[in-house]
Protein backbone atom coordinates (compact mmCIF):
# COMPACT_ATOMS: atom_id res chain seq x y z
CA UNK A 1 0.00 0.00 0.00
CA UNK A 2 1.17 3.53 -0.67
CA UNK A 3 -0.32 6.91 0.19
CA UNK A 4 -0.24 10.28 -1.56
CA UNK A 5 -1.02 13.66 -0.11
CA UNK A 6 -4.70 13.23 -1.04
CA UNK A 7 -5.54 9.54 -0.97
CA UNK A 8 -4.31 6.03 -0.38
CA UNK A 9 -3.66 4.04 -3.52
CA UNK A 10 -3.11 0.32 -3.12
CA UNK A 11 -0.79 -1.52 -5.43
CA UNK A 12 -2.81 -2.44 -8.51
CA UNK A 13 -2.11 -6.12 -7.79
CA UNK A 14 -2.75 -5.88 -4.04
CA UNK A 15 -6.03 -7.81 -3.98
CA UNK A 16 -4.83 -10.43 -6.46
CA UNK A 17 -1.55 -10.91 -4.63
CA UNK A 18 -3.31 -11.36 -1.29
CA UNK A 19 -5.72 -13.87 -2.79
CA UNK A 20 -3.06 -15.92 -4.59
CA UNK A 21 -0.60 -15.80 -1.69
CA UNK A 22 -3.25 -17.20 0.66
CA UNK A 23 -4.16 -19.89 -1.88
CA UNK A 24 -0.49 -20.89 -2.12
CA UNK A 25 -0.18 -21.16 1.66
CA UNK A 26 2.06 -18.11 2.03
CA UNK A 27 1.95 -15.96 5.16
CA UNK A 28 0.74 -12.42 4.55
CA UNK A 29 1.76 -9.08 6.02
CA UNK A 30 1.31 -5.46 4.90
CA UNK A 31 3.83 -2.75 3.96
CA UNK A 32 2.48 0.82 3.79
CA UNK A 33 4.57 3.63 2.29
CA UNK A 34 3.63 7.11 3.44
CA UNK A 35 4.33 10.78 2.68
CA UNK A 36 2.62 11.97 5.87
CA UNK A 37 3.98 15.19 7.38
CA UNK A 38 1.60 15.41 10.36
CA UNK A 39 0.04 13.16 12.97
CA UNK A 40 -3.38 13.78 11.43
CA UNK A 41 -2.15 12.57 8.04
CA UNK A 42 -0.65 9.46 9.65
CA UNK A 43 -3.97 8.70 11.34
CA UNK A 44 -5.68 9.09 7.96
CA UNK A 45 -3.13 6.63 6.55
CA UNK A 46 -4.05 4.16 9.28
CA UNK A 47 -7.77 4.47 8.57
CA UNK A 48 -7.18 3.93 4.85
CA UNK A 49 -4.90 0.98 5.50
CA UNK A 50 -7.42 -0.69 7.79
CA UNK A 51 -10.08 -0.26 5.11
CA UNK A 52 -7.94 -2.14 2.60
CA UNK A 53 -7.02 -5.02 4.92
CA UNK A 54 -10.54 -5.54 6.26
CA UNK A 55 -11.57 -9.22 6.24
CA UNK A 56 -8.05 -10.35 5.31
CA UNK A 57 -6.18 -12.91 7.41
CA UNK A 58 -2.74 -11.49 8.23
CA UNK A 59 0.06 -13.58 9.72
CA UNK A 60 2.62 -10.75 9.81
CA UNK A 61 2.31 -7.17 11.09
CA UNK A 62 1.28 -4.04 9.21
CA UNK A 63 4.47 -2.00 8.74
CA UNK A 64 4.68 1.78 8.20
CA UNK A 65 7.48 3.20 6.03
CA UNK A 66 8.04 6.98 5.99
CA UNK A 67 11.58 7.46 4.67
CA UNK A 68 10.82 10.18 2.16
CA UNK A 69 13.49 12.89 2.42
CA UNK A 70 11.45 15.37 0.34
CA UNK A 71 8.36 15.29 2.54
CA UNK A 72 9.67 14.20 5.95
CA UNK A 73 13.36 15.08 5.92
CA UNK A 74 12.76 18.62 7.18
CA UNK A 75 10.82 17.49 10.24
CA UNK A 76 12.37 16.96 13.67
CA UNK A 77 13.14 13.52 15.04
CA UNK A 78 10.31 13.96 17.53
CA UNK A 79 7.83 14.92 14.81
CA UNK A 80 8.77 11.96 12.62
CA UNK A 81 8.57 9.59 15.58
CA UNK A 82 5.15 10.92 16.59
CA UNK A 83 3.91 10.42 13.01
CA UNK A 84 5.09 6.81 12.96
CA UNK A 85 3.54 6.05 16.35
CA UNK A 86 0.27 7.73 15.40
CA UNK A 87 -0.10 5.22 12.58
CA UNK A 88 0.91 2.16 14.60
CA UNK A 89 -1.30 3.08 17.54
CA UNK A 90 -4.37 3.39 15.33
CA UNK A 91 -3.59 0.05 13.72
CA UNK A 92 -3.06 -1.58 17.12
CA UNK A 93 -6.34 -0.16 18.39
CA UNK A 94 -8.01 -2.11 15.59
CA UNK A 95 -6.43 -5.31 16.99
CA UNK A 96 -3.69 -5.67 14.40
CA UNK A 97 0.01 -6.04 15.14
CA UNK A 98 1.88 -2.99 13.81
CA UNK A 99 5.48 -2.02 13.14
CA UNK A 100 7.79 0.54 11.55
CA UNK A 101 10.02 -0.18 8.55
CA UNK A 102 13.17 1.89 7.96
CA UNK A 103 16.80 1.62 7.01
CA UNK A 104 19.60 1.86 9.52
CA UNK A 105 20.26 5.53 8.76
CA UNK A 106 16.65 6.55 9.43
CA UNK A 107 16.40 4.50 12.61
CA UNK A 108 19.69 6.03 13.81
CA UNK A 109 19.35 9.67 12.72
CA UNK A 110 15.72 10.39 11.82
CA UNK A 111 13.61 8.39 14.30
CA UNK A 112 13.69 7.70 18.03
CA UNK A 113 14.20 3.94 17.81
CA UNK A 114 13.89 3.42 21.57
CA UNK A 115 10.46 5.05 21.70
CA UNK A 116 9.23 3.12 18.68
CA UNK A 117 10.59 -0.20 19.88
CA UNK A 118 8.72 0.19 23.17
CA UNK A 119 5.37 0.25 21.37
CA UNK A 120 5.59 -1.77 18.19
CA UNK A 121 7.60 -4.06 15.92
CA UNK A 122 10.76 -3.10 14.04
CA UNK A 123 11.61 -4.07 10.46
CA UNK A 124 15.19 -3.00 9.75
CA UNK A 125 16.51 -2.62 6.19
CA UNK A 126 20.30 -2.73 6.16
CA UNK A 127 22.61 -4.28 3.60
CA UNK A 128 26.06 -4.90 5.15
CA UNK A 129 29.15 -4.45 3.02
CA UNK A 130 30.58 -7.76 4.20
CA UNK A 131 29.23 -11.11 5.27
CA UNK A 132 29.79 -10.17 8.89
CA UNK A 133 26.88 -8.18 10.36
CA UNK A 134 27.95 -4.87 11.89
CA UNK A 135 24.95 -4.59 14.23
CA UNK A 136 22.86 -6.98 16.31
CA UNK A 137 20.06 -7.81 13.89
CA UNK A 138 18.30 -10.09 16.38
CA UNK A 139 17.25 -6.99 18.34
CA UNK A 140 14.70 -6.41 15.58
CA UNK A 141 11.77 -8.54 14.53
CA UNK A 142 12.66 -8.51 10.82
CA UNK A 143 15.95 -7.79 9.06
CA UNK A 144 15.97 -7.03 5.33
CA UNK A 145 19.53 -7.86 4.35
CA UNK A 146 19.55 -7.66 0.53
CA UNK A 147 17.55 -6.46 -2.45
CA UNK A 148 18.91 -8.83 -5.09
CA UNK A 149 17.45 -12.13 -4.00
CA UNK A 150 15.93 -14.53 -6.52
CA UNK A 151 12.99 -16.87 -6.09
CA UNK A 152 12.22 -19.81 -8.34
CA UNK A 153 9.20 -19.12 -10.50
CA UNK A 154 9.35 -15.33 -10.14
CA UNK A 155 10.21 -13.59 -13.42
CA UNK A 156 10.16 -10.05 -14.80
CA UNK A 157 10.45 -9.42 -18.55
CA UNK A 158 11.53 -13.00 -19.12
CA UNK A 159 14.31 -12.96 -16.51
CA UNK A 160 14.39 -13.96 -12.86
CA UNK A 161 13.24 -10.96 -10.88
CA UNK A 162 15.30 -9.51 -8.06
CA UNK A 163 13.47 -9.30 -4.74
CA UNK A 164 14.13 -8.09 -1.22
CA UNK A 165 15.10 -10.89 1.15
CA UNK A 166 14.57 -10.91 4.90
CA UNK A 167 15.19 -12.86 8.09
CA UNK A 168 12.49 -13.07 10.79
CA UNK A 169 13.74 -13.17 14.38
CA UNK A 170 10.25 -13.48 15.81
CA UNK A 171 7.67 -16.13 14.98
CA UNK A 172 4.96 -13.68 13.97
CA UNK A 173 2.38 -16.22 12.76
CA UNK A 174 2.51 -17.89 16.17
CA UNK A 175 2.53 -14.61 18.10
CA UNK A 176 -0.43 -13.27 16.16
CA UNK A 177 -2.42 -16.46 16.67
CA UNK A 178 -1.64 -16.52 20.40
CA UNK A 179 -2.68 -12.90 20.79
CA UNK A 180 -5.81 -13.46 18.73
CA UNK A 181 -5.17 -10.50 16.43
CA UNK A 182 -4.87 -9.77 12.70
CA UNK A 183 -7.97 -11.67 11.68
CA UNK A 184 -10.63 -14.11 12.71
CA UNK A 185 -10.04 -17.13 15.01
CA UNK A 186 -9.25 -20.39 13.25
CA UNK A 187 -10.69 -23.79 14.10
CA UNK A 188 -8.28 -25.93 16.11
CA UNK A 189 -10.14 -29.14 17.00
CA UNK A 190 -13.08 -30.80 15.28
CA UNK A 191 -14.37 -34.00 16.87
CA UNK A 192 -17.43 -36.13 16.11
CA UNK A 193 -19.05 -36.75 19.50
CA UNK A 194 -21.07 -39.68 18.17
CA UNK A 195 -24.23 -38.79 20.06
CA UNK A 196 -22.47 -38.50 23.43
CA UNK A 197 -22.52 -35.42 25.68
CA UNK A 198 -19.23 -33.64 26.22
CA UNK A 199 -17.94 -30.39 27.54
CA UNK A 200 -18.94 -27.80 30.13
CA UNK A 201 -15.26 -27.69 30.97
CA UNK A 202 -12.33 -27.96 28.51
CA UNK A 203 -8.84 -27.38 29.88
CA UNK A 204 -5.42 -26.84 28.34
CA UNK A 205 -2.17 -27.28 30.23
CA UNK A 206 0.94 -26.09 28.38
CA UNK A 207 1.34 -24.26 25.07
CA UNK A 208 -0.36 -25.14 21.80
CA UNK A 209 2.84 -24.05 20.07
CA UNK A 210 5.01 -26.40 22.14
CA UNK A 211 3.64 -29.26 24.28
CA UNK A 212 0.17 -29.41 25.78
CA UNK A 213 -2.51 -31.71 27.16
CA UNK A 214 -6.15 -30.87 26.39
CA UNK A 215 -8.92 -32.50 28.42
CA UNK A 216 -12.71 -32.54 28.06
CA UNK A 217 -15.18 -34.55 30.22
CA UNK A 218 -17.80 -36.91 28.82
CA UNK A 219 -21.14 -37.33 30.59
CA UNK A 220 -22.58 -40.83 30.56
CA UNK A 221 -24.61 -42.53 33.29
CA UNK A 222 -22.59 -42.98 36.46
CA UNK A 223 -19.20 -43.47 34.79
CA UNK A 224 -16.33 -40.98 34.76
CA UNK A 225 -14.77 -40.46 31.33
CA UNK A 226 -12.88 -37.75 29.50
CA UNK A 227 -11.15 -37.12 26.19
CA UNK A 228 -7.44 -36.30 26.14
CA UNK A 229 -5.68 -34.68 23.18
CA UNK A 230 -1.92 -34.18 23.11
CA UNK A 231 0.17 -31.51 21.41
CA UNK A 232 3.84 -32.28 20.80
CA UNK A 233 6.19 -29.68 19.41
CA UNK A 234 3.23 -27.57 18.34
CA UNK A 235 1.57 -30.42 16.43
CA UNK A 236 -1.88 -31.58 17.55
CA UNK A 237 -2.71 -35.28 17.62
CA UNK A 238 -6.24 -34.98 16.25
CA UNK A 239 -7.33 -38.39 17.57
CA UNK A 240 -8.02 -38.07 21.32
CA UNK A 241 -7.76 -40.86 23.86
CA UNK A 242 -10.91 -41.78 25.79
CA UNK A 243 -9.86 -42.18 29.42
CA UNK A 244 -11.91 -44.04 32.04
CA UNK A 245 -11.40 -43.00 35.67
CA UNK A 246 -11.60 -45.83 38.19
CA UNK A 247 -12.31 -43.83 41.32
CA UNK A 248 -13.00 -45.61 44.61
CA UNK A 249 -15.14 -42.70 45.82
CA UNK A 250 -17.39 -42.35 42.76
CA UNK A 251 -21.03 -42.70 43.77
CA UNK A 252 -22.70 -41.01 40.79
CA UNK A 253 -22.27 -39.22 37.48
CA UNK A 254 -21.07 -35.70 36.90
CA UNK A 255 -24.51 -34.33 35.96
CA UNK A 256 -23.04 -32.01 33.30
CA UNK A 257 -20.75 -30.29 35.78
CA UNK A 258 -17.11 -31.30 35.68
CA UNK A 259 -13.61 -30.13 34.82
CA UNK A 260 -10.48 -32.25 34.35
CA UNK A 261 -7.04 -30.65 34.34
CA UNK A 262 -3.64 -32.27 33.72
CA UNK A 263 -0.36 -31.32 35.39
CA UNK A 264 2.43 -31.97 32.86
CA UNK A 265 2.07 -30.75 29.26
CA UNK A 266 4.81 -33.11 28.09
CA UNK A 267 3.45 -36.24 29.78
CA UNK A 268 -0.18 -37.22 29.14
CA UNK A 269 0.17 -39.96 31.78
CA UNK A 270 0.96 -37.46 34.52
CA UNK A 271 -1.42 -37.01 37.45
CA UNK A 272 -4.56 -34.98 36.92
CA UNK A 273 -7.43 -33.50 38.95
CA UNK A 274 -11.23 -33.69 38.78
CA UNK A 275 -13.66 -31.13 40.17
CA UNK A 276 -17.30 -32.13 39.66
CA UNK A 277 -20.83 -32.35 40.99
CA UNK A 278 -20.56 -36.13 41.33
CA UNK A 279 -21.65 -37.57 44.65
CA UNK A 280 -18.68 -39.04 46.53
CA UNK A 281 -18.48 -41.75 49.17
CA UNK A 282 -16.58 -41.66 52.44
CA UNK A 283 -18.07 -38.52 53.95
CA UNK A 284 -18.96 -38.43 57.63
CA UNK A 285 -21.80 -35.86 57.41
CA UNK A 286 -25.03 -36.32 55.47
CA UNK A 287 -25.16 -34.40 52.17
CA UNK A 288 -21.59 -33.19 52.57
CA UNK A 289 -20.24 -35.28 49.71
CA UNK A 290 -18.77 -33.08 46.95
CA UNK A 291 -15.09 -32.46 46.43
CA UNK A 292 -11.98 -32.33 44.25
CA UNK A 293 -10.18 -35.58 43.39
CA UNK A 294 -6.47 -36.17 42.72
CA UNK A 295 -6.07 -38.95 40.13
CA UNK A 296 -2.95 -41.06 39.48
CA UNK A 297 -2.26 -40.56 35.77
CA UNK A 298 -0.62 -43.96 35.34
CA UNK A 299 -3.46 -46.01 36.85
CA UNK A 300 -6.43 -43.59 36.57
CA UNK A 301 -7.28 -44.32 40.20
CA UNK A 302 -7.79 -41.71 42.87
CA UNK A 303 -4.90 -40.87 45.20
CA UNK A 304 -6.77 -38.52 47.56
CA UNK A 305 -9.57 -35.97 47.71
CA UNK A 306 -10.19 -32.55 49.20
CA UNK A 307 -12.34 -31.95 52.27
CA UNK A 308 -15.97 -32.43 51.18
CA UNK A 309 -18.51 -29.63 50.76
CA UNK A 310 -22.31 -29.59 50.69
CA UNK A 311 -24.22 -31.30 47.89
CA UNK A 312 -26.18 -28.07 47.53
CA UNK A 313 -23.19 -26.45 45.81
CA UNK A 314 -21.85 -27.20 42.32
CA UNK A 315 -18.15 -27.76 41.67
CA UNK A 316 -17.20 -27.53 37.99
CA UNK A 317 -13.93 -25.68 37.30
CA UNK A 318 -10.21 -26.22 37.96
CA UNK A 319 -6.77 -24.97 37.00
CA UNK A 320 -3.22 -25.95 37.89
CA UNK A 321 0.17 -24.26 37.82
CA UNK A 322 3.62 -24.79 39.31
CA UNK A 323 4.83 -21.76 41.26
CA UNK A 324 8.10 -21.50 43.16
CA UNK A 325 8.69 -25.20 42.51
CA UNK A 326 5.38 -26.25 44.10
CA UNK A 327 2.12 -27.24 42.40
CA UNK A 328 -0.99 -25.19 43.11
CA UNK A 329 -4.58 -26.07 42.28
CA UNK A 330 -7.57 -23.74 42.20
CA UNK A 331 -11.16 -25.05 42.34
CA UNK A 332 -14.60 -23.46 42.49
CA UNK A 333 -17.89 -24.19 44.24
CA UNK A 334 -21.06 -22.48 42.94
CA UNK A 335 -24.40 -21.60 44.49
CA UNK A 336 -27.09 -22.07 41.82
CA UNK A 337 -30.01 -21.36 44.16
CA UNK A 338 -31.75 -18.23 45.44
CA UNK A 339 -30.90 -19.16 49.01
CA UNK A 340 -27.77 -20.08 50.94
CA UNK A 341 -24.25 -18.70 50.80
CA UNK A 342 -21.47 -20.29 48.80
CA UNK A 343 -19.74 -19.14 45.55
CA UNK A 344 -16.39 -20.16 46.95
CA UNK A 345 -12.88 -20.46 45.55
CA UNK A 346 -10.29 -22.82 47.06
CA UNK A 347 -6.52 -22.66 46.47
CA UNK A 348 -4.61 -25.84 47.35
CA UNK A 349 -0.87 -26.15 48.03
CA UNK A 350 0.11 -29.58 46.66
CA UNK A 351 3.55 -29.67 48.27
CA UNK A 352 2.52 -32.41 50.72
CA UNK A 353 1.03 -34.58 47.95
CA UNK A 354 -2.53 -34.20 49.22
CA UNK A 355 -5.51 -31.84 48.99
CA UNK A 356 -5.69 -31.01 52.68
CA UNK A 357 -3.70 -27.78 52.59
CA UNK A 358 -6.08 -25.00 51.57
CA UNK A 359 -3.75 -21.99 51.59
CA UNK A 360 -6.43 -19.50 50.58
CA UNK A 361 -10.19 -19.45 50.11
CA UNK A 362 -12.66 -16.73 49.29
CA UNK A 363 -15.35 -15.53 51.63
CA UNK A 364 -18.75 -17.14 51.04
CA UNK A 365 -21.67 -15.09 49.72
CA UNK A 366 -19.64 -12.21 48.28
CA UNK A 367 -18.80 -12.85 44.65
CA UNK A 368 -21.82 -14.72 43.28
CA UNK A 369 -24.98 -13.76 41.43
CA UNK A 370 -27.38 -13.52 44.37
CA UNK A 371 -25.02 -11.23 46.25
CA UNK A 372 -24.63 -8.85 43.31
CA UNK A 373 -27.80 -8.79 41.19
CA UNK A 374 -30.18 -10.79 43.42
CA UNK A 375 -30.74 -13.45 40.75
CA UNK A 376 -29.86 -17.12 40.83
CA UNK A 377 -26.95 -18.44 38.77
CA UNK A 378 -29.18 -21.32 37.68
CA UNK A 379 -26.67 -22.88 35.28
CA UNK A 380 -23.87 -22.73 37.87
CA UNK A 381 -21.72 -20.83 35.37
CA UNK A 382 -18.25 -20.07 36.75
CA UNK A 383 -14.59 -20.47 35.86
CA UNK A 384 -11.10 -20.20 37.35
CA UNK A 385 -7.54 -19.70 36.06
CA UNK A 386 -4.04 -19.55 37.50
CA UNK A 387 -1.30 -17.56 35.76
CA UNK A 388 2.29 -16.58 36.55
CA UNK A 389 3.94 -13.22 35.97
CA UNK A 390 6.69 -13.10 33.34
CA UNK A 391 9.38 -12.65 36.01
CA UNK A 392 8.05 -15.57 38.05
CA UNK A 393 7.59 -13.51 41.21
CA UNK A 394 3.79 -13.54 41.24
CA UNK A 395 0.94 -15.97 40.83
CA UNK A 396 -2.47 -14.63 39.85
CA UNK A 397 -5.74 -16.39 40.66
CA UNK A 398 -8.61 -15.35 38.40
CA UNK A 399 -12.21 -16.38 38.97
CA UNK A 400 -15.73 -15.31 38.09
CA UNK A 401 -19.35 -16.24 38.80
CA UNK A 402 -22.00 -15.43 36.18
CA UNK A 403 -24.11 -12.52 37.39
CA UNK A 404 -21.47 -11.84 40.01
CA UNK A 405 -17.91 -10.61 39.98
CA UNK A 406 -14.72 -11.16 37.98
CA UNK A 407 -11.82 -11.17 40.45
CA UNK A 408 -8.02 -11.37 40.38
CA UNK A 409 -6.01 -12.15 43.52
CA UNK A 410 -2.22 -11.71 43.51
CA UNK A 411 0.12 -13.95 45.47
CA UNK A 412 3.86 -13.34 45.62
CA UNK A 413 6.64 -15.86 46.08
CA UNK A 414 7.20 -14.80 49.69
CA UNK A 415 3.56 -15.41 50.63
CA UNK A 416 3.62 -18.86 49.06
Amino acid sequence: LSSTQKETLPDTHFELNCKNAAAAGLKIGVYYYSYAKTVAEAERDAADCLRFVKNKQLEYPIYYDMEDEKYQGGLTTRQRTDIALAFTRKVQQASYMAGVYANKNWFTNYLDLNDIQKECEIWLAHYPRSDKPDIDYSAYGLWQYASDGKVDGLYLNGQKAKVDVNVAYRDYPTLIRIKGINGTPTEYIRYNVGGKSYGRGISVIGSLDKDAVITMPRFEDAGWYFLRWTVTGGVLNTEPELVTINSSVNSGGWVYNCDVVATDPSNPKSDYFVNSYAKLTGGTTANVDRGTIWIDGATNKDKCHSPYTSSNWVRNALDYVKFNGVGYLIANSVNSFTWGADDMIYLYDLGDANLDNIVWKSEAGIYGSMSNINQANGNACSDVALRLSDNGYYMYAYFFFAGGQLVCVQFDCLDM
